[in-house]
């Protein structure tokens, strides 16, 4: 045939005819349905090509997501859960990674307990947090100053004393050798992991350094603490992450 726009192209009637009807049935733009009237294109790729898209754009839609990274879960090269993971665990992260429960008892004025190497433990209300020290006013009026290094575990408020009576006391006490003071000889903990195990409400087993055992589940985690709900009701416990030994999952098949 001739070359030249079909605007130009003498097209027969019933190629017109075709054309339109494309048009209409299909959704496809005028150019496109008279390309594939005119046997240009193929009507099954046209409409493959426009799947694809449609595709795409409703992940942009749905997601928020970039047309290039849309592109590549529709190809099957990116996958769309672990992305969204990856984006809910950046907001999380964002949302409680400075969160501590020193800080949120100074601000609340609420009784808090805390579990400290050696197998001591006290109660209060704390007067002053700062970034290493934490100032315990206790119930008989004394004062102590506390480094935030020295302490295990802690709970707030109201329950306190009922969470921290369910940890099993560790047998490691006497021959703990307290904190570690460097943060590169703590023991690593993936925080990819630890919201997976969160997402998932795995029942985990937390071990501190001085063989105290914690079960709960994860509920929030920051950079320097993890939350845990004990018993399934909110009975809460915040387990100190330089004070941890080990961290697994007893949901887990072995």
């Amino acid at each position: 045939g001739s070359s030249g726009r079909f605007g130009k192209e003498k097209v027969a009637p019933s190629v017109r005819a075709r054309a339109l009807r494309l048009e209409k049935e299909n959704g496809l733009s005028r150019s496109v349905a008279f390309q594939v009237a005119m046997g240009r294109q193929d009507l099954n790729d046209v409409l493959a090509r426009m799947a694809f898209d449609n595709q795409v754009e409703s992940l942009m839609r749905r997601h928020g997501l970039q047309k290039s990274l849309a592109t590549q879960v529709v190809t099957g090269d990116a996958d769309l859960d672990a992305i969204l993971l990856k984006r809910e665990m950046a907001s999380h992260f964002e949302q409680n990674r400075d969160r501590s429960v020193f800080d949120a008892a100074q601000a609340s004025g609420l009784p808090v307990k805390l579990a400290l190497h050696g197998a001591t433990q006290v109660s209060g209300t704390i007067s002053t947090a700062d970034s290493y020290e934490v100032v315990l006013n206790e119930p008989d009026g004394s004062q102590q100053t506390i480094h935030k290094l020295h302490v295990k575990f802690a709970s707030m408020g109201s329950d306190a004393d009922r969470a921290l009576a369910k940890v099993q006391v560790g047998p490691k006490a006497k021959e703990s050798q307290g904190p570690i003071e460097r943060p590169q000889d703590r023991v690593r903990l993936s925080n990819r992991w630890l919201f997976a195990l969160m997402k998932r409400g795995d029942l985990v087993e937390v071990t501190t350094l001085e063989g105290d055992v914690i079960h709960g589940t994860l509920t929030w985690m920051g950079r320097w603490e993890l939350g845990l709900d004990m018993d399934g009701k909110g009975l809460s416990v915040v387990v100190m992450r330089h004070a941890i030994s080990s961290l697994q999952s007893l949901s887990e098949p072995e």
